[in-house]
């Protein structure tokens, strides 16, 4: 996972975290607010340094797909930057979760219909998948959100496409 991490001066976690790759060494629930169930706070023992931070609330702790997504694409978690899926937050509500990293929403069977999923990474598959099913072969790599995960499928249209720019 990527976890957030605070200095050990700022113990009310007042300031703005960084973010760190680590692993979650345990994690408890407790009454959470609002209609989305409980809070999760979890322990993350930290790669880097290997030092421990506890009582991290869910919404700053990501899996390590998800926040490798949002940083390769330079993403703002909350905008509408990948192909047929968005993000949904509720502002309203009082669940940091909800607030802040919500779920998505894949667009399947060419528009037909809406998925929904809590992990980035699944829902750019759904996608991707709704794509490949519906255009097989002739799926272009524009089309797709992880075209690294097709590279099977556009080897062939890539280098057709390549032969037709000659």
């Amino acid at each position: 996972v990527y976890a957030a991490w605070w200095p050990a001066w700022d113990s009310k976690r007042d300031t703005n975290p960084s973010w760190y790759l680590g692993h979650v060494v345990s994690w408890k629930e407790q009454r959470g607010k609002g209609d989305y169930g409980p809070l999760r706070l979890y322990t993350v023992k930290f790669e880097d340094d290997g030092s421990t931070l506890k009582r991290i609330p869910e919404h700053f702790v990501s899996s390590r797909r998800d926040y490798e997504l949002h940083i390769e694409k330079d993403d703002d978690p909350t905008s509408d930057t990948w192909t047929g899926v968005r993000n949904v937050l509720d502002k309203n509500s009082e669940d940091d979760w909800a607030r802040f990293v919500g779920y998505y929403v894949a667009t399947v069977d060419g528009g037909a219909g809406e998925e929904r999923y809590g992990r980035l990474h699944d829902a750019l598959q759904a996608h991707d998948r709704a794509v490949v099913r519906r255009r097989g072969e002739n799926t272009k790599r524009n089309e797709l959100n992880l075209p690294g995960e097709w590279m099977w499928l556009l080897e062939d249209v890539d280098e057709e496409d390549t032969s037709s720019n000659k």
